[in-house]
C-alpha cells in the first residue's frame, strides 16, 4: 500500500472517530 493511500485511510479513520466522540458528547449533554 502506498504511503499516501495509508495517510488517506488514517485521516478518514481519525475524522470518523472525532465525529463519533462529538456525537457521544452532544448526546450526553442533551
Amino acid at each position: 500500500m502506498p504511503e499516501s493511500q495509508l495517510l488517506s485511510v488514517l485521516s478518514v479513520v481519525s475524522i470518523t472517530k472525532w465525529d463519533f466522540d462529538y456525537f457521544c458528547t452532544t448526546t450526553m449533554i442533551f
